[in-house]
């Protein structure tokens, strides 16, 4: 799959891009700097064959937690790119801007994602917390990644 990740390094650079070379649609700028809980972590640009990454809408108190969390986001948003690939769950149609979350995470395709996502990262748990250099006892499990 011929897609690109991009982790953003700060909110003004998702910011600078919207006002200068957006790559995605106004209401989808508005949801990701936003300042509401459940804000999205990724998308996946299945147009552009991207896939963004913002780790600024994570609570960063914590930065092992962080690390994990981006990681279980990266195989999350591959497996949309996957989905979108085989033409799965195209009868969806998913409104962020409903501002029901639960509906958002409920639909088959996040589901999806969020299983396929758990399962890589359950796997291969001890070679992500020795290459992001989180210790055995700051061990993040995958439910607590969603």
């Amino acid at each position: 799959m011929p897609y690109y990740i991009y982790l953003y390094k700060d909110r003004q650079e998702l910011e600078i891009e919207r006002d200068e070379n957006p790559t995605m649609s106004d209401d989808t700028y508005t949801i990701i700097l936003g300042n509401e809980v459940g804000l999205p972590i990724g998308v996946c640009l299945d147009d552009i064959k991207m896939i963004k990454i913002f780790p600024f809408n994570l609570d960063d108190s914590d930065n092992d937690i962080v690390k994990c969390k981006i990681i279980w986001n990266v195989f999350h948003e591959i497996r949309h790119a996957w989905q979108h690939s085989k033409q799965l769950f195209t009868e969806e149609n998913i409104d962020l801007k409903s501002g029901n979350i639960k509906k958002y995470y409920n639909h088959p395709s996040e589901r999806d994602a969020n299983s396929f996502a758990d399962k890589l990262y359950e796997s291969n748990i001890d070679d992500i917390l020795r290459i992001l250099e989180v210790k055995k006892g700051n061990i993040i499990k995958s439910k607590r990644l969603h």
